[in-house]
């Protein structure tokens, strides 16, 4: 299940003519968990890194994940995480927050995927195709 789920984000990544160039690492621990690491680099050299820690044999497969996007002066545009650093925020979607434009500029956030990130990002970089 966990190669499967990594072979879908392969094919989703793919999917996106704005990715230049990509990278995936992962390692299965067991049949159904694992963990991802990527870095997906943009037509206009931004980049996109990733992880993920799965486990489907639980009831939110999603242990933990962080999608930090950096434009082409890596500077931080967004990251979305779930690390439980953020407590004393008491934001309703606690520990889901997304870092907009600064480590500082923190919003509740509701837990992405590859997709809606990517979605996201094509926004930013193509409105016209969004």
């Amino acid at each position: 299940m966990f190669d499967k789920y990594v072979a879908q984000m392969e094919a989703t990544i793919k999917g996106y003519a704005i990715v230049q160039d990509f990278i995936i690492n992962s390692r299965r621990d067991e049949e159904y968990s694992g963990h991802i690491r990527g870095r997906l680099t943009f037509q206009d050299t931004s980049t996109l890194h990733f992880r993920e820690c799965m486990n489907f044999g639980s009831a939110s497969p999603r242990l933990s994940y962080s999608y930090h996007y950096m434009d082409a002066s890596q500077q931080l545009t967004f990251r979305y995480d779930n690390t439980d650093h953020h407590e004393k925020l008491c934001l309703p979607t606690f520990p889901h927050h997304k870092h907009a434009g600064s480590e500082a500029t923190i919003l509740p956030s509701s837990p992405p995927d590859l997709p809606t990130v990517l979605q996201e990002i094509l926004t930013l970089l193509d409105p016209a195709q969004a």
